[in-house]
């Protein structure tokens, strides 16, 4: 009775709501199920909404991914590759055939002849290898962690000939076909345009041989960097600007002992080569240490700095003097000038354990001081200044000494090979008594730091110069010889055997 009851006011109930609804005109209340189904619904799409993302962007990373591996095989790619180098080298530059392995890329050959206004004439690399890194393509770059190289050959050249293109590559080595003029690179149709990257990225680029020539066309001046190791890193984001860190390596320079290269370290700019440490050890002893500029574009300005250290002096003289002087050599050096044009070294070097000998002018004195010492000089004190400017040689503020025995100061200067100097010369008074009055007659000047001192000229080609202290000196004891044979002093057969003594 009672549900009956309920069910009756629950009907009830259901038709005054209807027929209010139909007076106000507002929508009937939904029912417990209709709200649940509805809520299912909402959640369902909550769901498929985002699947349905994720699904379209693994779809879209797997089409890029295809574009790319395909871009990469084709010959846009290869094209803004040679581009990339060949503004980056001022150069026409070609890579061989590049193959692939994934993201690996490798090119066994690679080759650029430098514009009329690179530094660069030729560059040659063998086994070039890198692996893109995918990644960088969503800031639109071409990103390579490091680039190895087998082996890289770069030649320089102060007048660079009027260059041609680079010729084609095979896995054989370079062909000869009729030249194609060089075009831009040409971006691919299709929907990812806009995801091509517009620059390069690069880490660091290793080389495991690398060698550099310059002057090749001028033998005299030829030189040559070989079998050095290097790493070299970008400073900034337009690879303009590199760090380069280097080890080993063999340095050699025509008229110059070979170096064998410990380390350098070098950072290249736009426009010039900053050699902030080069040090080595020189192949016939002695160390180098250099330091300096090189610029990398116009005249191509030079400006080097150089320290040494017990280097052997007889391995920088003119062969006709490798014989006269030896000891070890140390001082410094600057270079300045240009890859074309004219160059100057000024410098100041100092001897150790030298040793004075075969001297033609010391010969001489050997024989008016009646001691052999002179023969056979150790030098105790040896500096100079020097200057060197396309050939002549100009010495200033030269001090020798033998203590004892000897000093020279003074300088000279050889210009086309002809020499033309002044020289102090000191004599140790006791070495004079042999001479006597002859020896103060020549050596007029007064007494300074234990020598007595007279002018010496020098003259003549610098292989063999001539100087007019020994003719002063035979002709003051010619002299001396004869007034002491007037005096009775000396037979004449003791002058004609003095003046024979002296003259050989």
């Amino acid at each position: 009775m009672a549900a009956k009851e309920r069910s009756v006011t629950s009907d009830f109930s259901r038709r005054i709501l209807r027929l209010d609804c139909r007076v106000t005109g507002s929508p009937l209340p939904a029912s417990r199920a209709s709200r649940s189904d509805a809520r299912s619904r909402r959640l369902l799409w909550l769901a498929l909404v985002p699947l349905a993302a994720l699904l379209l962007v693994v779809a879209g990373l797997f089409g890029l991914r295809m574009w790319v591996y395909g871009y990469l095989r084709g010959d846009g790619f290869r094209r803004m590759v040679d581009q990339q180098a060949s503004q980056a080298l001022h150069a026409d530059a070609k890579f061989g055939p590049l193959q692939f392995q994934d993201t690996e890329v490798y090119s066994a050959l690679f080759d650029a002849v430098g514009h009329a206004e690179s530094p660069l004439a030729r560059m040659t690399a063998e086994q070039v290898r890198t692996r893109l890194e995918l990644s960088a393509l969503w800031r639109r770059a071409w990103r390579v962690d490091s680039i190895d190289v087998q082996r890289l050959g770069v030649t320089l050249a102060a007048e660079h000939p009027t260059p041609q293109e680079a010729p084609p590559l095979t896995e054989n080595g370079p062909v000869t076909p009729p030249p194609v003029p060089a075009s831009s690179p040409r971006r691919p149709p299709g929907f990812f345009d806009d995801w091509l990257p517009n620059r390069v990225e690069i880490g660091a680029v290793k080389i495991d041989d690398f060698s550099l020539a310059w002057n090749a066309d001028k033998p005299e001046s030829t030189g040559k960097l070989a079998g050095a190791r290097l790493t070299a890193k970008p400073l900034d984001s337009d690879n303009r600007t590199w760090q380069i860190d280097g080890t080993e390596g063999r340095l050699t320079q025509t008229h110059f002992p070979a170096v064998r290269i410990g380390s350098f370290a070098l950072r290249s700019a736009a426009h010039d080569l900053f050699i902030t440490r080069v040090e080595g050890q020189v192949e016939d002893g002695g160390r180098i240490e250099i330091s300096g500029k090189q610029g990398l574009d116009g005249e191509r300005k030079l400006d080097l700095n150089a320290d040494f250290d017990a280097l052997p002096a007889a391995a920088y003289l003119p062969k006709d003097w490798r014989g006269r002087l030896k000891g070890l050599t140390h001082g410094n050096v600057h270079v300045t000038g240009s890859a074309a044009g004219d160059r100057r070294a000024t410098g100041h070097v100092e001897l150790r354990d030298g040793r004075l000998s075969a001297l033609p002018m010391m010969d001489q004195l050997a024989v008016f001081a009646g001691s052999e010492r002179y023969r056979q000089a150790p030098l105790q004190k040896a500096r100079a200044d020097f200057e060197w400017a396309n050939g002549d040689v100009t010495v200033t503020n030269l001090l020798v000494e033998s203590e004892g025995l000897l000093r020279l100061e003074g300088g000279f200067s050889v210009r086309g090979g002809q020499m033309d100097g002044t020289m102090q010369v000191g004599m140790a008074r006791s070495s004079l008594r042999w001479l006597s009055a002859a020896g103060t007659q020549v050596f007029e000047q007064p007494e300074r730091d234990g020598y007595l001192w007279t002018t010496v000229k020098l003259s003549g080609p610098a292989n063999h110069p001539s100087e007019d202290l020994t003719p002063r000196l035979v002709a003051a004891v010619e002299d001396a010889a004869i007034k002491k044979a007037k005096q009775g002093t000396q037979s004449v057969l003791d002058t004609a055997k003095s003046l024979l003594d002296l003259l050989h």
